[in-house]
């Protein structure tokens, strides 16, 4: 018979805890999100060692292997749908509750991780307003153990469970060596880049490691892998190539603590693991696991910012603990109970409520997020957050070889190149609605996070920005082309201070130069002089050319999701969050300043924007219409109808046409 080993269910709360205070944005929890990769090495370790007592007694059911997984998996997790599609009808925007639901089929199915493989980045702002985002790791976990148990079904019959074990293992550790650095989401999110993480679980429990008889080397090896998993997850942060040899820190140090405990000789890890607290924030962290994120998911909708105030944050904390605790007693205990309906009936709700949850979800996608149960005045605001240009993607990145994108008449001339990053993108329906009075064409090219600058470029993106910007300047070098005049613009206040809204996600911003060494590294105090640097060697440049050009400043920024904000304000009277043409200015200051000092130095025209809507508070939104599609990006109706019309004034008849590269 398998004993019961608390230390293990005092690893669970290791691994969940710092998963939480990841997730919620505590300090010193940087890398909380390698609660996931222990939890793997745990999960892999219990369910082998189940599996092959029952194998080695000849009493092992794949029956009663699904059925087990299916009262620990099942009842909590429907619980939990079932709770946060009632919240996501009630909160969340038709676009945002057609996401949800959209999840929450690949949810029910077990593939979560190839949902979100396919929709976002783990670590993108975007993803921390999906209320099941978590999802992915039970998704991996179920896929591994279709396969497990008929592995070692077969493996055992052929005396080779040891070797298959360990071919396994280093097939999908090299799998994770090898991608991660090539396609990091794909190896993040995938089970050929996991599965050696459940793996070493499996192996320790056939006993590839026997069990320590010295106290002192357990004492040792505990110490040392509680270590290991205490340094990933203080050390590591979002920019972590992760998994990858990353992820061998907190596997590694799971096992070693596993491992020390299997000769049941008391050790300090084990005594601290064992403590009740822990032991009970174990047992119910499946369950925590489950409620935690939808709940600060939709308190990120909500707040329309995905860094949450200090008390909203408490308030997560304390709900997710109190509903983990009511999962556990009345939902998890219950089911685990083999006496608590028949094997039959398990399947059969299961299957029934899968189809349920499958059924819902699928109509609410096809729905757009049932915008009916909304009022009219709701249903615009929301439609707010689609109020993109419909070529963003495609002509994201596109170079004069591609061939540039443009807007207009396809015959007319093209004289203006808009040159800059997604600001610029965003920009186009503004410039256009000036080209068309003109009956000239505009003519854009964009490249996300990415300056109109040769020379500097943010740091950590490789080659592909030097390479845009460097073929957009050929072309206007080398090219024979209509091109009059350029207009450059970027998300400059954010490239000179360094630093991101408050509530905005993302690291911080560096800028560094290109194709050159320095002695030591630069610092976001570097920022403001390599801005000038980069923008003095672009104006030299086009000055060669001969093209006139025009320094377009700064679109305000907000910090919080502008439609999703209207949609809550209004729906729940919420106090409507300021911003002033003071707070711009402050913001803006650093930007200003090198943009006006390069003006004059270059002779170059320049238009600062922050009046545009801050007169003296800005505006969000206008006729009942938001001015931005996200925090800081306008939409299209706040470039063509705002911006436009104002910017008009500024450009001569005889200039009108523009080239755009978006940030």
């Amino acid at each position: 018979m398998i004993g019961y080993r608390k230390d293990i269910d005092g690893l669970r709360a290791i691994a969940v805890l710092a998963v939480i205070f990841y997730h919620a944005n505590i300090p010193f929890f940087s890398g909380g999100y390698v609660g996931v990769d222990i939890f793997f090495v745990i999960s892999g370790y219990l369910i082998t060692r189940v599996i092959q007592q029952d194998i080695h007694t000849q009493t092992f059911s794949l029956w009663r292997f699904y059925e087990r997984r299916a009262r620990r998996i099942l009842p909590a997790l429907f619980f939990m749908l079932a709770a946060t599609f009632l919240v996501a009808h009630f909160l969340s925007t038709p676009q945002d509750y057609a996401n949800f639901a959209s999840s929450a089929v690949a949810a029910t199915a077990f593939l979560g991780n190839v949902f979100f493989f396919l929709k976002t980045n783990y670590f993108d702002a975007s993803a921390d307003f999906q209320p099941l985002l978590h999802t992915w790791s039970l998704a991996v976990e179920e896929q591994f153990y279709i396969f497990l148990p008929l592995l070692l079904i077969f493996a055992a019959r052929r005396g080779g469970v040891k070797w298959v074990l360990w071919a396994l293992f280093f097939l999908s550790f090299l799998a994770s060596l090898f991608i991660t650095p090539i396609d990091q989401k794909q190896s993040f999110y995938g089970l050929h880049t996991r599965a050696w993480e459940l793996l070493a679980g499996s192996l320790l429990a056939i006993g590839v490691f026997p069990a320590l008889a010295s106290r002192a080397y357990n004492q040792i090896l505990s110490l040392c892998g509680m270590g290991l998993i205490f340094l990933a997850i203080i050390t590591y942060t979002e920019d972590t190539m992760f998994p990858g040899a990353s992820a061998l820190l907190p596997c590694l140090g799971a096992v070693m603590i596993i491992w020390a405990g299997m000769g049941g000789k008391s050790t300090y890890v084990s005594q601290f693991l064992c403590l009740r607290p822990m032991i009970f924030v174990g047992l119910i962290s499946y369950s925590l696991y489950l409620w935690h994120w939808p709940i600060l998911a939709f308190m990120r909708q909500l707040r329309s910012q995905t860094i949450l105030p200090l008390l909203d944050v408490g308030v997560a904390l304390v709900l997710s603990f109190l509903l983990a605790v009511m999962s556990w007693r009345y939902v998890e205990q219950p089911f685990r109970q083999s006496s608590f309906l028949s094997r039959q009936r398990i399947f059969t709700l299961s299957i029934v409520a899968s189809f349920v949850f499958m059924g819902l979800g699928f109509a609410t996608y096809m729905m757009n997020g049932w915008p009916h149960r909304l009022s009219p005045e709701l249903q615009r605001i929301a439609m707010g957050a689609e109020d993109v240009d419909q070529k963003r993607l495609s002509c994201n990145r596109r170079t004069p070889e591609d061939g540039l994108c443009t807007a207009g008449p396809a015959d007319a001339p093209s004289s203006v190149l808009l040159w800059g990053d997604s600001h610029a993108g965003a920009m186009v329906p503004a410039l256009q609605h000036i080209v068309s009075t003109q009956q000239e064409k505009l003519t854009y090219a964009t490249h996300e996070a990415c300056l109109p600058l040769t020379g500097v470029q943010r740091a950590g993106q490789g080659k592909s920005c030097a390479r845009f910007n460097e073929a957009v300047l050929t072309w206007l070098e080398t090219s024979d082309h209509s091109i009059q005049k350029v207009v450059l613009l970027g998300r400059w206040a954010l490239s000179a201070t360094g630093e991101r809204l408050p509530g905005e996600a993302g690291a911080a911003v560096r800028l560094e130069t290109i194709g050159s060494v320095y002695l030591s590294p630069t610092t976001a105090h570097d920022n403001p002089a390599l801005l000038e640097m980069g923008l003095a060697a672009t104006l030299e440049r086009l000055d060669k050319i001969g093209v006139e050009v025009v320094l377009l400043g700064g679109v305000p920024e907000r910090g919080q999701n502008v439609p999703r904000t209207l949609f809550h304000q209004t729906r729940f009277a919420l106090p409507n969050p300021s911003l002033s043409l003071q707070d711009v200015q402050k913001r803006h200051g650093l930007s200003h300043a090198i943009l006006t000092n390069r003006s004059k130095e270059d002779h170059v025209q320049y238009i600062p924007l922050d009046h545009f809507i801050c007169t003296p508070d800005c505006l969000m939104v206008h006729d009942d219409y938001p001015l931005y599609y996200d925090d800081n990006h306008l939409s299209v109706y706040g470039a063509a109808e705002i911006f436009g019309p104002k910017l008009v004034p500024y450009f001569r008849p005889s200039y009108m046409t523009l080239v755009s590269a978006s940030k």
